[in-house]
């Protein structure tokens, strides 16, 4: 199965989800590799060892910010607010559910990673 890389993290919560499944909440990725993690939400299923669904934070770099001219011509590079892009490992592949700031809150993210998760679920898609 496609999934993070990372060596680490801080587990945030867990819980079982219904009579087959559990999910646990992470956060402080120690990523390894160039994809840096805000967050990472794994669906575990009884009798199968690893996870088998990841959701996450992937942080976004925004190397050019926008540009702004000012009254006297001079223009200056102001830096974007941080941004983070939505994403699935589902089975082989890598879904890609949209970047915004707010998948760099904790309460938004778990909300939109918990909808994404009963939908899969729901779907038979894992």
């Amino acid at each position: 199965m496609y999934k993070p890389m990372f060596s680490g993290a801080r587990q945030v919560r867990a819980g079982w989800i219904d009579d087959r499944h559990w999910v646990e909440l992470l956060a402080d990725i120690e990523a390894i590799g160039l994809v840096a993690y805000k967050y990472l939400l794994a669906l575990h299923r009884t009798g199968v060892e690893d996870p088998v669904l990841w959701v996450s934070a992937e942080e976004s770099a925004d190397m050019f910010g926008s540009l702004f001219a000012s009254e006297d011509s001079e223009t200056t590079v102001v830096p974007r607010a941080k941004s983070f892009t939505l994403g699935a490992f589902v089975n082989d592949a890598h879904e890609n559910y949209g970047r915004s700031p707010d998948w760099g809150d904790e309460s938004a993210f778990e909300a939109r990673a918990f909808e994404i998760v009963r939908s899969k679920l729901a779907s038979g898609a894992i």
